[in-house]
């Protein structure tokens, strides 16, 4: 029961979140030049590599901020 619920606070997110970056990408794109040299591509995967592990972190943090929010629901269930 605890699961299910963190999953679909997650899932109604997640989805609002993707939705959002697909927007973004698709603006990004047009804007873009094209890459010219190996360098330019090496440049571009350490970006990526950066904004990737950025996202990682936040992912960490959200989970964390979710599960409290979870409990503190539960919790206010109860008593």
């Amino acid at each position: 029961m605890v699961k299910s619920r963190k999953i679909r606070v997650f899932t109604r997110f997640k989805k609002k979140k993707n939705e959002e970056e697909k927007v973004e990408i698709e603006m990004e794109t047009q804007q873009r030049q094209p890459l010219k040299t190996v360098e330019d591509l090496h440049q571009e995967v350490d970006e990526v590599t950066q904004v990737m592990h950025q996202n990682l972190v936040k992912i960490r943090d959200r989970e964390g901020k979710l599960d409290t929010l979870v409990d503190k629901s539960e919790r206010l269930e109860e008593g």
